[in-house]
């Protein structure tokens, strides 16, 4: 199963057993209902921040998604 696809059911299992509406989780991290929404159905990858926020809010283990979590962390500027 892919990170995406597990990601987005964990989260969506984890907010339904709090009975969470999804504005009240997007609210809560500080991003859009649209890009929770987007999240939690599967089409699109969260940023790092994000994804780091949900694991936090939800307290999921977050060494279950180290193997499919590419961070993206800005590289340093190339200087000859």
């Amino acid at each position: 199963m892919s990170f995406r696809v597990q990601f987005s059911h964990d989260v969506l299992c984890a907010r339904q057993a709090r009975n969470w509406t999804q504005p009240y989780v997007a609210d809560s991290i500080s991003i859009t209902l649209r890009q929770y929404q987007n999240i939690e159905s599967g089409r699109c990858t969260p940023r790092t921040d994000t994804f780091l926020k949900l694991v936090y809010l939800f307290g999921l283990d977050i060494e279950k998604y180290k193997k499919g979590f590419i961070l993206h962390v800005p590289l340093p500027a190339y200087r000859k």
